[in-house]
């Protein structure tokens, strides 16, 4: 054999020795992934016995394929080469037009039921709805609070039009149309935003290209549109003032979307729309706490010395609007807790607020409330309305 064969030989083993080990050589230890939001697998117990042997061999495959050297560049690699063939590779990521990227885990929400329209409320889910709004409404005026359900429309809501072509709407009427037509004629005051928000495309981009959520600008609209709602019941000092002319443009890295692709430094957003400096009297001196350990994302801003108090139940949507509807209020309490009749109880005696607001994104009307106790106190003050109105109806929805 001549050398050259030989060399060659052994550079082919090495190479085979190294891409086998470099994956142990290069391990990670991180418990968690930020591009895909989840735990990553922890190391399992060694083994004490025979039968923890097997149990044991499919845990360390678990942390294995969580952990080995390179797995973040495979992953980007994976999604990038999907982007190329009009795919995202995630179940969780749709790809839309001109690099729109849209939100569809079916664990969270089912956006694409609920843009395909296939999987509508049912009565039953249309009067548990009206029957909760309803109870929280009538409990909160019994006791001289104003109750608001604000809800946030999905981001295919507003941009249909960079939807995937490939995915076609099968139903005639979303399921916030659904809610909205059967509490025409309640008493529950409901912010539906997206007239407002269709009205205001023109203006600029109201949600990111690659992110769930909607941007500064989309934020600020809904801040004047709740704010102006608000003023008109007397529970704000001013109206929505926020301008186009208050924002600027920048390019940003990509949002939640493009991290779950391991891609937010490549699919960047551009034009991005940002408050200026100054604008948001009270963003730099919020006091943000929190409380307590059963509810760690409750935070209380306090921004004014005088006006109203408010308790907002919020998600995701609010982080981006809290700084711009916070400054209408001498003091506003946000939480993430599920706004069930008995959670609302709780805070509104702790914390006495002028108003309410309930706010949700629009996939999310799929999940139900949880019914009112027939012996709880709102459930009680509801009675009391209806039997106001019996004069003009005896039916009362039983919980």
């Amino acid at each position: 054999m001549k050398s050259s064969d030989r060399m060659f030989d052994i550079l082919l083993v090495l190479s085979f020795l190294v891409s086998l080990f470099l994956p142990l050589a290069t391990l990670r230890f991180e418990q968690a992934s930020v591009s895909e939001k989840r735990s990553l697998a922890p190391f399992p117990q060694w083994p004490k016995n025979t039968h923890e042997i097997r149990v044991f061999q499919t845990a360390f495959e678990k942390w294995f394929d969580d952990h080995f050297g390179g797995r973040h560049r495979l992953v980007q690699a994976y999604h990038l080469m999907s982007l190329a063939l009009g795919t995202t590779g995630s179940p969780r990521v749709l790809l839309g037009k001109d690099g729109w990227l849209f939100y569809t885990d079916p664990e969270d929400g089912n956006n694409l039921d609920d843009y395909r329209r296939t999987d509508p409320l049912t009565q039953d889910d249309l009067e548990r709805w009206r029957l909760v709004l309803e109870t929280k409404a009538a409990w909160l005026k019994s006791r001289g609070i104003a109750y608001f359900f604000i809800v946030v429309p999905n981001k295919h809501t507003i941009y249909p039009e960079y939807y995937s072509s490939r995915v076609r709407v099968h139903g005639v009427r979303s399921r916030l149309d659904q809610l909205m037509d059967a509490l025409k004629d309640s008493d529950v005051p409901v912010l539906d935003l997206r007239k407002p928000f269709l009205e205001a495309k023109v203006l600029g981009r109201l949600y990111h290209k690659t992110d769930t959520h909607w941007n500064d600008l989309g934020a600020a609209l809904a801040a004047n549109v709740i704010v102006d709602k608000l003023f008109s019941f007397g529970l704000t000092a001013g109206q929505g003032h926020y301008r186009v002319e208050d924002f600027f443009q920048r390019s940003a890295e990509g949002g939640d979307l493009a991290r779950m692709l391991n891609l937010s430094r490549i699919l960047k957003e551009h034009q991005v729309p940002v408050v200026r400096p100054g604008v948001l009297r009270c963003f730099d001196h919020n006091q943000d706490d929190v409380l307590n350990a059963e509810d760690p994302e409750l935070i209380i801003t306090s921004c004014r010395s005088e006006g109203k108090s408010a308790l907002i139940f919020r998600d995701s949507f609010f982080t981006r609007l809290r700084p711009f509807v916070s400054e209408h209020f001498r003091k506003a309490v946000y939480t993430m807790a599920l706004p069930e009749i008995e959670t609302l109880e709780r805070l509104v005696k702790e914390y006495a607020p002028d108003v309410v607001l309930e706010e949700r994104v629009e996939r999310y009307l799929k999940v139900l409330p949880k019914a009112p106790d027939p012996d709880s106190e709102p459930y009680r003050a509801y009675l009391e309305t209806r039997v106001s109105k019996a004069t003009h109806s005896t039916s009362v929805p039983c919980p």
